[in-house]
């Protein structure tokens, strides 16, 4: 049982491998804004951050476990 954005299981949703319980909690919508100040040294873990959260996810993406 996990809570996870829709975005990341619509294909498994989709296929029939993952199905919703509790659809109670299902929240709406958030659209999220990322705000960094671009510098030259930054941390690197604030790099691969930036990186996955502008990254499109696609269905190639994602893989079951």
């Amino acid at each position: 049982m996990a809570r996870l954005p829709r975005f990341m299981v619509k294909s498994f949703l989709d296929s029939g491998q993952l199905m919703t319980i509790f659809t109670e909690f299902i929240t709406p919508f958030l659209e999220v804004s990322l705000v960094y100040a671009q510098a030259r040294l930054t941390n690197p873990v604030l790099n691969a951050f930036i990186l996955l959260s502008t990254v499109p996810v696609t269905k190639n993406t994602l893989t079951p476990c």
